[in-house]
């Protein structure tokens, strides 16, 4: 009879399944670990790729479209301003706004009574414009492209901001969000002599094609020609409109001259300030910390008004 006591054999066998069940615990705890730093790897990849994709597809055509918009307003100035490198008589560009609106570079009696409909139906003078837009008109026709174009890309990264489809954290994009409005208030004026707000959302979304994207210069052309269709860019085509330069007797015309030391002036620095934070912002090669924020950074007035 084996002298073995009983309880030897018993714990024996419960030591193995011990053992058995912590390898698997550890077997366990290490394919969690792994399986928790694959998933922490696979959300940053995300969210970089995310980043490189809002980069690339709003803050840069959003930046260039400021830019682009900026020199322009800046080179309007400087016409109106009659300096001397300004290659361009505010006459003859103020001719050539009044063309895109009504077909004719003819001074205008009275903007309201006056029907941008009409010569639009006339094939002869539709195709006149068209080709003139291509050249004469060029520098006009691309200036009021710009400023729509710059709508466009602002009502895209609204919807971006608003929304929450983005990696910036939330006090940038609060800060950005602010930028776009100051924007589109200093293009409003406060006094509503510019360009008003809701116009301006009209324009961006109208600037889009349904598949979201924005329409070329080309396409831009033929729809300020389109009838109807046309009438949906007024407020940006009257914004740029000088009806006459005899000040003393009509000093209530609508003239453009009048708007850059006010509207124009306050348009441009806000766009500083909008391009001075959408470098920063495309200048990370990644998302951004929690904690980033945009630095402010003030823009001086680029000329002193009259």
């Amino acid at each position: 009879m084996s002298s073995t006591p009983l309880w030897l054999p018993l714990a024996a066998a419960g030591l193995a399944v011990l053992g058995t069940l912590g390898g698997v615990l550890i077997t366990q705890r290490s394919a969690d670990r792994r399986e928790d730093k694959t998933w922490r790897r696979e959300r940053e990849t995300e969210q970089e790729d995310q980043w490189i994709t809002d980069r690339r597809s709003y803050y840069l055509p959003l930046r260039e479209a400021a830019s682009d918009l900026k020199t322009r307003l800046e080179h309007l100035a400087r016409i109106y301003r009659r300096e001397p490198e300004a290659r361009f008589e505010p006459e003859s560009l103020s001719a050539d706004f009044r063309e895109l609106y009504l077909l004719s570079p003819d001074l205008i009696k009275d903007l309201y009574a006056t029907d941008p409909n009409q010569p639009r139906r006339d094939d002869h003078a539709v195709q006149r414009l068209r080709t003139r837009m291509c050249r004469e008109l060029n520098f006009a026709t691309s200036t009021v492209y710009r400023a729509a174009r710059f709508l466009a890309w602002a009502q895209m990264n609204r919807g971006l901001l608003d929304e929450g489809r983005n990696n910036l954290p939330a006090q940038s994009a609060r800060q950005l969000r602010d930028q776009l409005a100051a924007v589109s208030n200093d293009l409003q004026g406060p006094g509503g002599a510019g360009v008003p707000i809701e116009q301006q959302e009209s324009i961006g979304e109208m600037m889009l094609t349904p598949g979201g994207r924005v329409i070329t210069q080309f396409e831009f052309r033929q729809r300020l020609l389109e009838l109807p269709g046309w009438e949906q860019y007024t407020a940006l085509l009257t914004f740029f409109l000088t009806e006459d330069d005899n000040v003393e007797a009509r000093p209530d015309a609508a003239r453009f001259n009048a708007k850059v030391d006010h509207e124009v002036l306050a348009t441009v620095i806000a766009l500083c300030t909008l391009i001075a934070s959408l470098d920063q912002i495309t200048a990370l090669a990644g998302p951004p910390d929690p904690d980033w924020e945009i630095e402010r950074r003030p823009c001086p007035p680029p000329w002193t008004p009259r």
